[in-house]
This record gives structure tokens, sequence and C-alpha cells, in this order.
């Protein structure tokens, strides 16, 4: 099999991480006609070696990689296409659940002390789109059948069988999952640290990553977050589903975090006299900075300066890669360069201007507009774009550190 180095989403090492981590095995819809994520009844089949399959089709695992986090917690990775946007990810603690023994994915975990670091056992399906059909973790949601076991470890050998698997999905329809893999792995994220990032020669030594957060290479679209969240590629990217705004409201109006004095007093961070009674934030924490969240300090997302010190030190030019399109940024200083993909944005359930357009965020607010929006750059193609991103938007995000 031909495997390649990961760059791989990382995630919290915290108790929750099973729901802020997506992680993965293989999966069969419940529908056995076509591949259309539509769900439906059936019987899983028997998990073919080395293959997941999914909506009745099978699918080969083109790729397997994982991340260790430390703590005997690990990170799997199967690629099912070769842009890898279709993908599996499963989380394990190699102490807990590699163990030859079959794991009921019916029942949440019991007996974990409050502060236990090991990692839940966690399932996540990502479909050709980059959106996520569902997830199951040892917390909630849990499976409605399935078993899952594994023995040895991703480090040498695994053996992993996940069986008659069927679990609800994002859109409330019931799937189906197999999947069978026995082999190695290769280690995400390269031999050495320093290859993840590129020394531009910036003024501030300041270090721009490779590769968009959840990219496994530089040409990968990588994954899309909403402004001020660190779970990527939800189903829905839409006010209603923000995570800063009032529950059960889907205005903007609403939003109850991050908000500075825009002199629009219909929105609740100005109370009933007109007086600002928000929390004047103007710069992401680190709790909602994806880049921080997912990958760990000190990487972040660029401020707004850092993103003008990229452009003033850097040329920039229209360019493909491997049959991507997007701009390659070379440093004015030492010629190095990094390139940035067209990968589009989420908005509700669609992917827009994948192949003609990026869309960045960094972590600062516009403050010279209204509270509904957040500073990016953007790349075109070909063309203009006058544009007023609204922070619930999936956009892509370029991770930095010093």
């Amino acid at each position: 099999m031909n495997k390649k180095t990961f760059f791989a989403k990382a995630a919290s090492k915290a108790l929750a991480l099973a729901a802020t981590v997506m992680m993965s095995a293989a999966f069969t819809a419940c529908s056995s006609s076509n591949n259309d994520d539509d769900g439906g009844g059936g019987t899983p089949p028997t998990p073919k070696a080395q293959t997941v399959t999914f909506d009745g089709a099978e699918k080969p695992i083109l790729e397997a990689g994982y991340q260790y986090w430390g703590d005997g917690n690990y990170v799997l990775f199967f690629s099912l296409s070769a842009s890898s946007q279709e993908r599996v990810r499963l989380g394990l603690n190699k102490e807990l659940h590699a163990t030859g023994n079959p794991i009921n994915l019916t029942e949440k975990e019991k007996n974990r002390k409050r502060y236990d670091d090991r990692f839940r056992w966690g399932v996540t399906y990502l479909n050709a789109h980059g959106n996520l059909l569902f997830y199951a973790n040892g917390t909630e949601p849990v499976f409605e059948t399935g078993t899952l076991t594994m023995s040895g470890s991703p480090d040498g050998t695994i053996n992993i069988r996940l069986e008659n698997g069927r679990v609800k999905g994002e859109d409330g329809k019931e799937y189906t999952f197999t999947l069978s893999y026995s082999g190695t792995m290769e280690r995400a994220g390269g031999p050495t640290p320093v290859e993840k990032y590129v020394d531009l020669g910036l003024p501030s030594g300041l270090k721009w990553a490779r590769c968009n957060l959840g990219a496994s290479k530089p040409t990968d679209y990588g994954d899309y977050y909403a402004w001020g969240e660190t779970e990527p590629n939800k189903a829905v990217y839409y006010w209603s589903t923000y995570k800063w705004m009032q529950t059960g409201k889907d205005d903007w109006r609403y939003i109850t975090k991050y908000t500075f004095a825009d002199d629009q007093t219909k929105g609740i961070w100005y109370d009933s006299d007109g007086n600002f009674i928000g929390d004047n934030k103007e710069t992401l924490e680190a709790a909602d900075d994806a880049a921080t969240a997912n990958l760990g300090s000190p990487w972040r997302m660029p401020t707004w300066d850092e993103i003008k010190e990229l452009f003033d030190n850097c040329t920039y030019t229209e360019t493909t890669q491997d049959g991507v399109n997007g701009y390659e940024m070379k440093s004015k200083k030492n010629g190095n360069s990094i390139f940035l993909p067209a990968a589009g944005r989420r908005i509700d359930s669609e992917l827009y201007d994948a192949g003609s357009q990026g869309f960045y965020w960094s972590s600062s607010l516009r403050t010279s507009y209204a509270n509904y929006t957040a500073r990016f750059f953007y790349i075109v193609m070909s063309g203009s774009i006058m544009y007023v991103p609204e922070r619930c938007t999936g956009f892509s995000v370029r991770p930095v550190r010093p």
C-alpha cells in the first residue's frame, strides 16, 4: 500500500476529546443500491480485508496513518479517495481498546474517572465532499448495533475489525458500516516538527504551516471552520448551527461572544437603553482558535496584521500544483514558499467556489464593520470578488507559529 505522511487534525486531550476530534472507522450505509448517502434498510456485509464498505459499495483503503497524542492515545486515519476528502477516523487508547476483545459499540464507557485523559473510542465518517455524515463515541451518541475488535499497535502492526455497525447519521437516517484493516501505518506529521512549517524570512519571525488545517499535504483542501469554532466539517454552516448563537435563534443579532460597539443597537450586545454591554473581545481566545485547539500551542490562527505581513513580504502568483488551483506565496527574503489551495467555502450544506477561490480566516474581528463578520483573506483565480463573510461560514485555516 502506498502510504503518505498525514497532516491530521489533532485534538484536545481533555475528556471531551471524542466529541471534538472526529474519529472514524468504516461504513456501510443501510441501503445496498447506491452511494448517495441516503440510508435505508439492509444487513451489514461481512468485512472484507483492507476495505471499507459503505452504502453497498466496497471502498479500498488507499492510505492509513496515525497520530500519537501521549498517554497511549491514538487517532487513526483511513483515506478512501485520492484527495483524502472521503475518509474514516478512529480514536482509541491502546491500553483500553487494543486488547483483542470485542468492544460493544452500543454501550457508553463506564467507570472512567473525571480527570482520566485516556481517549474513549470514537468513530467518524466524512463523505466524498468532506461533509460529516456521522460520528459516535464512548460517551454519546453510541451505535445502534456493532462491535469493534483491535489488537496490536498503530506504531507496529495493528489489526482492526468493525462488524455489524449500525448508527444514526447527522441527517437522522440510519447507516451501517464495516471495516477490516490489518498491517502497518505511517505516523502522521513527518519525521521532524520543522517539516510542518515554512520559514519565509518574515520580519516577525512567524512561521506558516505547509498545509491547511486538516490537510495531509499542501494541495489538500483540508477542513472548514466557522469563525470562533474548533470543530470542522459540520453538516450545515448557518447561524442556527453557530456555536456563539443564543439558543433557538438564527440571526446574527443574537451572537453571544466576540462583540464590539458597532452601533447595531438591535444586537444583544446593547441593552434596552442603547448602552453597549458586550464583551469587547476582538481576537480569538486560545480555546476558540481552531489551530490551537486542534494542533496545540504554539500553533494558532494568524492575526490580521500577520496576514498583511505575509502579503507585504511575499510575491503571490496564480498557479496549479498536482492539478489543484491556488496561489504560491514566495518570500522576497529567502525564496521559500507556501501553496494556498483554492478550497472554496461552505455555506449551509454546500461547498462553493472550490478550484476557483479560497477563503482563509484570521483570528481578528472586522471592527470597521458589524459583529457578524471577521477578517479573512481570499485568493481568486480569475476576476475579482466583493464579499463580506458571515462568521458562521466555513472557511479554511492556515496555522502559524513562532
